[in-house]
Order: C-alpha cells, then structure tokens, then sequence
C-alpha cells in the first residue's frame, strides 16, 4: 500500500501545516519556528512511498577541524541512545549537523494520528535539543541533559 505524495500531502493539509511541494522529488519543503530557533526540513517519500523520512536542512554546524567537534559528537552520540524517534547526525564532509526521524511504511500506509505523532516527537526534540548542541559546538561544554519528552509541539510552522 505504501503513500504517495498525494496522500502525504492530504495528511498535512488536514492539520494546517504549511509546506512547498518540490517540483523534483516527492518531497515538502517545511519550516518551522520554536522556543529555541527556526527551523528547516523535509518530509521525503523514497522507495515508491514505502519508506518516508523527516530531515532537518542545516540544523547545526561542526566543521571538522572545529575544537569541540569531539564533544558535540558525543552529545550527538548521547541524544541518539536517549531519543526514540529522532536520531542525530554529523556529515564530516561540510559540517552539517542533522536530525531525522525514519518510518518504514512497506505495505502499511500513515493514518492522521499516526502523522501527527511523528510530527509531535519530531519538532520538539529538534527544538528542545537544539541548545544544548549549541553551546556544546560554541563551548566545547556539554550543558548537560534537556528532557525531550513527548510533549504537544510549541511550534508553530512557517
């Protein structure tokens, strides 16, 4: 069964969360704004709609040759073994710390509340985290743990 783009966008719409629909790839374009920045990302549907991926665009910078890149890759590494749904990364090649969230859909496809989940655990760990990744880059400190409960989102999208 899967989803299609359509229907991904149908999921959206009924929530009034606003997106641009790009032209190349069965992708939404969204932005977001919280208590602790603004936010970037992607819903992307790959595998003919059985796989769908939340992305951040540019949550963070570490380059690599940065001083404290050791100690934001450890709070990375920390964020990933407390988080459920939301994982961290870091792309050695230009720096770009990222959050995503992986939903393997096969032959199933996404029902509203099963959407608004996913939405719910996604932007607020990105947002709620997002200080604490940034003063470990900016300080080399990790500032210690933020609780990232589920919780309904303080966002509101762009």
């Amino acid at each position: 069964m899967a989803l299609t783009l359509d229907q991904l966008r149908r999921l959206a719409d009924s929530i009034n969360f606003r997106y641009y629909l790009d032209p190349n790839s069965p992708t939404l374009l969204c932005g977001a704004q919280g208590k602790s920045g603004t936010y970037q990302f992607v819903m992307s549907l790959q595998l003919d709609g059985r796989f769908l991926q939340l992305r951040t665009i540019r949550y963070q910078l570490c380059q690599a040759n940065h001083p404290h890149t050791a100690a934001a890759l450890r709070v990375l590494a920390e964020l990933n073994y407390q988080l459920r749904f939301v994982k961290f990364g870091w792309d050695p090649k230009d720096g770009e710390v990222m959050a995503w969230g992986d939903i393997w859909l096969v032959d199933a496809g996404l029902t509203q509340a099963q959407f608004s989940r996913v939405l719910s655990n996604f932007l607020p760990a990105i947002d709620d985290q997002y200080p604490r990744v940034s003063k470990t880059i900016a300080t080399g400190r990790d500032p210690g743990p933020i609780n990232a409960d589920v919780r309904p989102p303080d966002i509101e999208t762009l």
